[in-house]
């Protein structure tokens, strides 16, 4: 799939590993074009599925991108190792991806006993969720973007699916100078 004005960043291309031949999921990074991303991945973590890059800016340090999936299938261990990468994300780090916790609410901040220790992982680390309107088909809110710098994000706009997603793309511009 190619999209205008993007180039594929293969070396943040993550395949699942858990399915036939990687069907069914996975993680690539489309870079606009202009902008300068390098891989970094400070985090050691055993989560089965993430790719972290940093996105050079003019600002004093660059902005850290931590793109996961999480199935709906993870057991409890592989949801443990994602709320530790959110209890290690920086001051400059936005994580978004496919969360695929659905009985998370957001705006009330409860949760079935499925997704209690992401959320309170995201509350004890003063992570905010950013994502307001559904992103999948069936009105949930699956896919997250979260960050402790809430203000650096300057819009999010649902973008609607691309192909035949049931997800809702997600367009997102943040308060940061490219360099």
């Amino acid at each position: 799939l190619q999209i205008p004005g993007y180039t594929i960043e293969e070396s943040l291309r993550k395949d699942r590993q858990d399915t036939v031949n990687g069907i069914g999921g996975g993680i690539i990074v489309y870079v606009r074009l202009g902008l300068t991303v390098l891989s970094f991945d400070n985090f050691n973590s055993d989560f089965n599925q993430y790719c972290s890059f940093n996105v050079l800016t003019s600002d004093s340090e660059p902005l850290n991108i931590i793109a996961v999936y999480r199935s709906p299938n993870s057991n409890n261990s592989n949801t443990s190792k994602l709320c530790e990468l959110v209890r290690n994300m920086n001051n400059n780090s936005v994580m978004i991806g496919d969360i695929n916790l659905p009985k998370i609410d957001w705006e009330n901040y409860s949760s079935d006993p499925k997704g209690r220790d992401f959320l309170e992982a995201t509350q004890t680390n003063f992570v905010s969720q950013m994502i307001t309107f559904p992103t999948h088909s069936k009105g949930n809110i699956l896919d997250l973007l979260l960050t402790k710098k809430p203000e650096k994000v300057a819009s999010i706009t649902d973008v609607g699916p691309i192909g035949r997603s049931d997800h809702t793309g997600i367009l997102v511009e943040f308060h940061h100078k490219s360099i």
